[in-house]
Parts: C-alpha cells; sequence; structure tokens
C-alpha cells in the first residue's frame, strides 16, 4: 500500500467530518503534519475527534515515529494537541 491511499480509507472509515486536510502530490512534500481530522471515527483506525497525521514508509518505521514524536511534542504546545496517528506501509 502507498501512503497516498491513506487518506482515501480514512475518508472511507470515518463518519460525520468536519475537518479533513491531507496534501496529495507535491503539496504532501511541505514541512509539518501530512494530515489534520476532525471527525466522529471509528477506533481503532481513525481516532474519535481531532486527529493529527504522519506517514512514512522507511523500514526503521519505530526510531522514524518516535523521532517524529518527540519533534511534534517540541513543537505543538498542549492545548492544541492532538491524538497523533501514524501510518506505515
Amino acid at each position: 500500500m502507498h501512503t497516498f491511499e491513506f487518506p482515501y480509507l480514512i475518508r472511507a472509515r470515518a463518519s460525520y467530518i468536519s475537518t479533513y486536510r491531507f496534501p496529495t502530490g507535491g503539496k504532501g512534500q511541505v514541512r509539518g503534519f501530512d494530515g489534520n481530522l476532525d471527525a466522529a471515527g471509528v477506533p481503532p483506525f481513525v481516532p474519535d475527534g481531532n486527529s493529527i497525521w504522519d506517514f512514512g514508509v522507511s523500514k526503521d518505521y519505530e526510531s522514524k515515529a518516535n523521532e517524529d514524536f518527540a519533534s511534534r511534542v517540541n513543537t505543538v504546545e498542549p492545548a492544541k494537541r492532538a491524538t497523533g496517528a501514524r501510518a506505515t506501509s
């Protein structure tokens, strides 16, 4: 599965979406989170409420996820944090 397929799968699983931002193509290469979703989710695949998403395809997905998490914790103020979701292929 390619990372560009994840947003379509998220949209198919979530219901009552109020915010959906998952840039694709060249826009997906900009800095920041790979996606932002606010929806009535379907746990465990789609969190309920506001969630932020990072996608990755590296072999060492655990290290990459930990690095991303550490970076995000230092750049997002606590009041604006949401459920985090990490998708790997």
